[in-house]
């Protein structure tokens, strides 16, 4: 509401500043017997001025409105590089502004409030079109240090798996995390789902946030430009990240995947998991609960702490007990680490 009285007050400025233009500066170049272009030159000298009034005072208010509605969580965001350059560009567009203002200051009753209105929008105007056009000026060196080169975003599975609580408290990760408000809304449609694994998991991964919000000083839900639109969360989670340089953390392979492959940074919580595993080797021997039999004849299976499956080649007979075993080999798969081994 607030946004169209302003266009229909600046609009209505606009014709008075165009009649006003028209009179001063153009009719009075006109013959007197010209009637018909005197009155064509004051309509579209009216016409023209409260038209692009109405349309700027429209652009720069949705410009301020979502400049400042977003301003508390892109501070910290903010590079010195894009200071600088917002800086430029309000003192370019001053200059332009003043420079304009000059013959339009001489018209009498409305010419300085003209000036002081031509400095604001143009200045403010300068700064927004300077920003915008921000990637396009090659100061590699001077823009090499941005704001969110350290931050992480968190995808909607790894809040559901739960582990990063943990290694956060163990002090593995730091840094600033921000959790984007559409992993938050797709989290809010899973735990609404009539489909019960689906509810459970949503309802677990807001569980999560609200305790990594609430526990760890450096995690917040941030709104993104991203929220309202309609594609997959993915793919706003990889536009976002690459805009604001920020790296994933992620469970998700394919996720993983496409974001190797287009240069973002990307944490997987899995690939951790298996780097930190226990190692064992040939030979070793450790103690084993053997729970249930293998596939194949004979064997018996059973894991370890860290969730690694060990297979006993001769444990069938020993299910429900806990027997030493050796290793006798060590593989790896795209599900985890099998171990071999028998009890001797």
């Amino acid at each position: 509401m607030l946004g169209k009285v302003l266009r229909i007050v600046f609009g209505a400025i606009g014709i008075i500043t165009g009649f006003t233009v028209a009179n001063t500066l153009l009719v009075p170049l006109l013959p007197a017997e010209m009637n018909v272009f005197r009155i064509m030159t004051y309509v579209v000298m009216c016409l023209l001025m409260g038209a692009l009034m109405f349309y700027l005072t429209g652009k720069l208010f949705n410009f301020f409105i979502g400049f400042f509605g977003k301003a508390e969580s892109s501070v910290s965001e903010i590079s010195f590089f894009e200071i600088a350059v917002g800086t430029v560009g309000f003192i370019v567009g001053l200059i332009i502004a003043n420079l304009i203002s000059i013959p339009i200051s001489k018209i009498a009753v409305v010419g300085n409030t003209i000036a002081i209105m031509l400095n604001i929008l143009l200045g403010l105007g300068g700064m927004y079109f300077a920003i915008s056009k921000k990637d396009e000026i090659s100061f590699e060196a001077f823009k090499k240090r941005k704001a969110g080169e350290g931050n992480k975003v968190l995808d909607s599975c790894v809040l559901i798996d739960g582990r990063i609580i943990q290694i956060i408290q163990s002090g593995f990760l730091d840094g600033r995390i921000v959790i984007p408000q559409f992993i938050v809304k797709e989290l809010q449609t899973m735990a609404d789902s009539q489909d019960s694994i689906r509810r459970t998991k949503g309802r677990r991964g807001l569980e999560i946030l609200e305790t990594l919000v609430k526990n760890y000083e450096y995690a917040e839900v941030i709104s993104t430009e991203f929220d309202e639109t309609g594609q997959e969360t993915d793919v706003k989670l990889l536009k976002f990240s690459e805009k604001k340089k920020c790296r994933i953390i992620t469970t998700d392979y394919n996720l993983n995947k496409v974001a190797a492959v287009t240069g973002i940074g990307v944490m997987n919580l899995n690939e951790l998991a298996m780097a930190v595993k226990k190692m064992a080797y040939p030979g070793e021997k450790f103690h084993l609960l053997i729970s249930r039999e293998g596939k194949e004849n004979g064997q018996g299976v059973g894991y370890l702490e860290d969730g690694a499956m060990v297979i006993v080649e001769n444990g069938r007979s020993f299910i429900g007990k806990e027997k030493e075993v050796t290793v006798t080999s060590v593989t790896q798969t795209s599900a985890g680490r099998l171990i071999f081994s028998r009890v001797e």
